[in-house]
């Protein structure tokens, strides 16, 4: 019991080893007017990634980490602000494809021992802070059930716990992608909107129906416009690849609706 204590006082404490960042402060302890909003979008916004409460899928998440933005860190060299993926994989660590890729759950490591989480898409669902061992078992358990629901075999569903520190400062845009990422950026504010309650459609069911068709519409011409930048060969060998999969991947997570 001593031995525990002693442990426990030399673990730093939240402040000491991690300040939120003011947006994830300030969304503490709420929750969204609309259901989509969840962990991926929670641990990438704390970090400063994306700038809206807003879906986003599994196959972003892993766009954003697999970026030069993110870098993976051992666990012993894990920080405060560090984005946490949980991922099924292999009892010998290889990743696991699921419903959502690999991907399980993500969080924002606020201290050795304490998560920025929000455990799940639905609305009434909080952003909190969260003991990182009750994290732990509630997504084991979470993983069990959809490995038995997706009969994969024992040997293929250990939940894996990887760590990633990611730069938020401003990437430079190619100018075959610049009209894209502003458009981007504006239907995600749009979305961040829509999620947070401002105008009122979320709870005015006509007003949310026509909200979502009009989003997914102007998704449909993004989607093009891209592809056209894509076709033009002006990225090949750029280095700038990993920009316009990033783009892909947030529009399809911005027409993918859980309501």
């Amino acid at each position: 019991m001593r031995l525990f204590l002693l442990i426990l006082m030399l673990l730093p404490s939240v402040s000491e080893a991690y300040e939120l960042p003011a947006r994830a402060r300030e969304i503490l302890d709420s929750r969204t007017a609309l259901p989509g909003p969840n962990c991926w979008n929670s641990a990438l916004y704390g970090a400063g990634l994306v700038n809206g409460l807003r879906h986003v899928t599994g196959d972003e998440f892993t766009a954003w980490i697999s970026s030069p933005l993110c870098r993976e860190v051992p666990e012993a060299e894990a920080a405060g602000g560090d984005i946490v993926a949980f991922r099924r994989s292999t009892i010998e660590g290889k990743l696991v494809d699921g419903p959502y890729g690999s991907e399980i759950h993500a969080f924002l490591l606020v201290s050795p021992n304490e998560a920025f989480t929000k455990n799940g898409a639905v609305a009434t669902y909080e952003f909190r802070l969260q003991d990182l061992v009750s994290l732990r078992e509630q997504y084991e358990k979470a993983n069990r059930s959809e490995c038995r629901m997706l009969d994969f075999p024992r040997s293929h569903c250990a939940l894996k716990a990887q760590y990633f520190r990611c730069e938020s400062s401003a990437v430079s845009v190619p100018e075959a992608l610049f009209s894209v990422t502003l458009a981007t950026a504006a239907l995600e504010a749009r979305l961040h909107r829509l999620y947070t309650g401002v105008g009122g459609e979320a709870a005015d069911p006509a007003k949310l129906e026509n909200a979502k068709v009009e989003i997914r519409a102007r998704v449909s011409v993004i989607e093009q416009e891209l592809a056209k930048a894509v076709s033009g060969g002006g990225l090949e060998g750029s280095g700038h690849e990993w920009k316009a999969e990033v783009l892909r991947q947030r529009l399809r997570s911005a027409g993918a609706f859980t309501f």
